[in-house]
C-alpha cells in the first residue's frame, strides 16, 4: 500500500495569476464591444452615402429630358427606386441615423433639393473628406451645400467644424 509522503495541496491559481487572467478577459471584451460599435457606425455610414448619392444621381438621369425639376420630391425617389423598402414609410424617407430626407424644388424648379435632418456630428463630419473638406456625398462642384445654415456655393471648400459635434445636424444639398 502507497502512503502519502508530503501534506502538499494540488496547486491552483495565484490571486495575481486570477487578477491577470480577469483583465486580459476584460480587455478582450472591451475590445470587441469597440470594435463592433466602430463597424456598425461605418455600416450606417455608408448606407447613408448610398442612399443620398442614389438620390442626386437617380433624379438627374429621371429629369434629364424635362425641362425642369418642377415635380420632385420624396415621392418620386421612391418610385424611380432609388430608395431601398427599409429606408421609407409611405413617402417619408429615413436614414441611417434615424432622422430624416426631404426631397424638394422650389420656383423656378432649376434645381431640387435633398434636406437633410437629424444627423449626429460624428455621422456629419465623416461625410467630409480630410483633405480640403470636400463633401464625400454627391459632386460638390455643381451643388450648393448649406450645413446648419451656413451656405457653401459650388466649388467651394466647406468648412469640416461646420457640422455640430454635441447635436443634431440639418444638411441641405441643392442640385442643378
Amino acid at each position: 500500500m502507497l502512503q502519502r509522503t508530503s501534506n502538499a495541496r494540488p496547486r491552483g491559481f495565484t490571486l495575481i495569476e486570477t487578477v491577470l487572467i480577469l483583465a486580459v478577459g476584460l480587455g478582450l471584451i472591451v475590445g470587441s464591444i469597440t470594435f463592433f460599435k466602430q463597424s456598425r457606425f461605418v455600416d450606417k455610414t455608408y448606407h447613408f452615402t448610398k442612399i443620398v448619392t442614389n438620390i442626386a444621381i437617380g433624379i438627374q438621369a429621371g429629369f434629364r429630358y424635362a425641362p425642369d425639376f418642377r415635380d420632385v420630391s420624396n415621392r418620386t425617389a421612391i418610385d424611380l427606386g432609388l430608395i431601398p423598402d427599409s429606408s421609407h414609410d409611405g413617402p417619408a424617407i429615413f436614414h441611417p441615423f434615424g432622422g430624416e430626407i426631404s426631397i424638394y424644388s422650389a420656383s423656378p424648379f432649376k434645381t431640387f433639393t435633398i434636406a437633410i435632418d437629424g444627423l449626429e456630428g460624428s455621422a456629419c463630419n465623416r461625410l467630409f473628406i480630410n483633405n480640403g473638406g470636400e463633401l464625400k456625398v454627391v459632386d460638390t462642384e455643381h451643388a450648393y451645400v448649406t450645413i446648419n445654415g451656413h451656405r457653401y456655393a459650388p466649388g467651394v471648400v466647406r468648412n469640416p467644424t461646420a457640422c455640430l459635434a454635441d447635436a443634431v445636424n440639418f444638411i441641405e444639398i441643392e442640385i442643378g
